[in-house]
């Protein structure tokens, strides 16, 4: 995701119009993103929670609110309509996206964004792991059973509490996600 920070996505632009109060990102790798998000998010004196079954990288550690933690397991426990920006790169899997925007959709403020990478990549096929590093078990049988691909996923919350904001098949493809109240 790091790549579409100031070009392609632009996330950087996209987090900006936002003008957001707390930004969280589910999945953080090595933490390429997560030090452009920290950068941006202090000069916009909003909050950057990090979810990932990953520890932090060491020069990380300390600056941030970086939970060890499955994403859609730690997204739970904060408070609804709390969050103006989501990112989303963590396994590449309709099951787990599917989760991910499910929680986001009843913790995300209206017009929050959700932004995700590897939607191109992904497609119309699934990413899977060998397992978690935070302990949690990794439900592999159960992805397995949704056979959407990750992209597929993804575009289903199109009209049912999203509306696609811009989208780019660059770099691995991102999309941007605003959530709308349905009435």
């Amino acid at each position: 995701m790091h790549e579409h920070f100031n070009k392609y996505l632009n996330v950087e632009e996209l987090i900006r119009r936002a003008r957001p109060q707390l930004v969280v990102e589910l999945g953080a790798g090595s933490g390429e993103n997560t030090r452009q998000l920290l950068t941006l998010c202090k000069e916009l004196d909003a909050r950057l929670i990090v979810f990932s079954d990953g520890s932090p990288p060491s020069d990380l550690a300390g600056r941030l609110d970086w939970r060890w933690e499955l994403s859609y397991l730690g997204v739970q426990e904060l408070s609804e309509d709390s969050i103006d920006v989501a990112i989303i790169d963590t396994d590449h899997n309709s099951w787990t996206v599917d989760r991910e925007i499910g929680i986001l959709s009843t913790k995300m403020r209206p017009s929050g964004l959700v932004l995700l990478h590897d939607t191109e990549s992904f497609a119309e096929s699934n990413g899977y792991m060998t397992g978690y590093s935070c302990g949690e078990r990794y439900q592999l049988e159960k992805m397995m059973e949704d056979e959407r691909g990750y992209g597929q996923a993804v575009r289903s919350w199109i009209g049912r509490g999203f509306d696609l904001v811009r989208e780019t098949k660059e770099s691995a493809g991102a999309m941007a996600l605003r959530r709308v109240v349905l009435v």
